[in-house]
Parts: structure tokens; sequence; C-alpha cells
């Protein structure tokens, strides 16, 4: 699902969670129950209740996710320019092996 509003009251269920793509500059507040926050390539593990808000200071995936029952989280995304850089992602594991492979056949064929 793509959000495209400035803010949405996302309501997870038991063990439910939301992705954030892009979300540098957005801060996550915790309206009903326990909501933990996981960021690609962060080793923080956030977990927020009820009153308590976290903002994202990352363009890197976002992952929330409704801990010990149900959670609502609001999220509010800033208008403009954010000051985070965009994600650069590095090849898929895959696409890497695939080349691997490709050059050590044609390197035997010779």
């Amino acid at each position: 699902m793509l959000l495209d509003t400035s803010t949405a009251t996302l309501n997870l269920g038991r063990d439910e969670m939301a992705r954030l793509d892009n979300a540098c500059d957005t801060r996550i507040d915790c309206v009903d129950g326990v909501a933990w926050i996981t960021i690609d390539g962060d080793r923080r593990d956030i977990v927020l209740s009820r009153g308590q808000s976290f903002s994202v200071e990352s363009n890197q995936r976002v992952i929330v996710c409704a801990l010990n029952g149900a959670a609502a989280v609001d999220v509010h995304t800033r208008p403009g320019r954010t000051r985070c850089a965009p994600v650069r992602r590095a090849p898929a594991l895959w696409s890497g092996m695939q080349s691997w492979l490709r050059s050590t056949t044609l390197g035997t064929m010779s």
C-alpha cells in the first residue's frame, strides 16, 4: 500500500507490521499499545509505548510492528526537502553470485 499524505494512522493488529520507505524526517508517534521499530542497517531496536515518539533520520527501510497485541501509530511526514541522502542499495546477492558463476564458468571453458 502506498500512502501519500503528511499524516496517517496505522492500526496494527497483533504481530502485524508496516513498511515505510524513504521515511527520512518522519515522526512516528505511538498512540496505543506498544510498537517496535527497526531500520535496515541500524543496530538499534526502538520500542515505543503510548505517548512516545521517534524521528527517523535515515532513508533506509523502516519496519513498524505491533508487540504484545494491537498497536496504533501516527506517521507524520515533513513536507519539502529532507536532510537525508537517497538510499543506495547494494546489488542483490543473487546478481553478484550470477556474475561470479559466469566468470568462473567462462574461465574454466578456455
